[in-house]
């Protein structure tokens, strides 16, 4: 009986069913998954498609709200610098003083356009309306929130300290680009003037940069990290 079960023929045939069985499966599970995004809902954050299709269909406001947040991150996935975007879409969104789970996203696209072109002041008051906007947002992206604030500390005030504590509030740095987590240690060296540790840092996460789905702003932290990489070069 095994020696039947184990022979060459039943072993293709049982490779073709298997095969077929879970090609079916692999259907019955996508077509349930797609039937669930259709449902109008929203979860840490995250808008269903179903949500976003009744808010098009709806017209209005809220869809006008989703429409621009679409464009804004398939302009940073895209590769386009946060200092090219235009900021009077989103600007006028605020005005609207909207009652929406999209604050947070609005505030960030404008902190990194206005810090992408040294107007941090406007960059810092975006940056803490994000934070007090950040219980909208999935996990991600609140230790997103902090991880920026910690940036913007050492980057912008030299205080390493402060930026430590910012960072030490992220939940889970594996959801985080490895390329972030590396430039901010190298932002806090800098600020405690240990430049050969900087350099280092600013190497490595220079060598992971191209992992970065935010293509737009990758570009500006390409930047600031070939700028630490020659200021300091001398130091190794």
């Amino acid at each position: 009986m095994l020696i039947f079960l184990y022979s060459p023929i039943n072993i293709q045939l049982l490779s073709g069913f298997l095969f077929e069985f879970f090609i079916l499966l692999n259907f019955i599970l996508s077509l349930g998954l797609g039937f669930l995004t259709l449902i109008p809902s929203e979860h840490q954050g995250y808008a269903s498609d179903g949500k976003k299709l009744l808010n098009t269909i709806k017209g209005g406001t809220a869809s006008r709200v989703d429409n621009i947040i679409f464009h804004y991150f398939s302009l940073v996935t895209s590769g386009t610098r946060p200092a090219l975007i235009d900021p009077h879409p989103l600007e006028e969104l605020l005005q609207l003083e909207l009652q929406t789970d999209n604050l947070a996203y609005i505030h960030g696209f404008l902190y990194n356009h206005y810090e992408d072109i040294s107007m941090l002041t406007k960059a810092v008051f975006h940056l803490e309306e994000a934070l007090k906007h950040m219980d909208t947002l999935p996990e991600v992206g609140k230790d997103g929130v902090w991880l920026t604030m910690a940036l913007f500390e050492a980057k912008h005030k030299d205080n390493a300290d402060k930026a430590r504590e910012h960072r030490n509030k992220m939940k889970n740095t594996d959801l985080i680009p490895k390329y972030a987590l590396l430039m901010l240690e190298s932002a806090i060296a800098v600020a405690e003037a240990k430049h050969k540790l900087a350099f280092e840092n600013a190497k490595r996460a220079l060598i992971e940069l191209p992992n970065s789905m935010d293509k737009g702003g990758a570009i500006a932290d390409k930047e600031w990290l070939e700028k630490v990489i020659e200021t300091y070069k001398e130091s190794v």
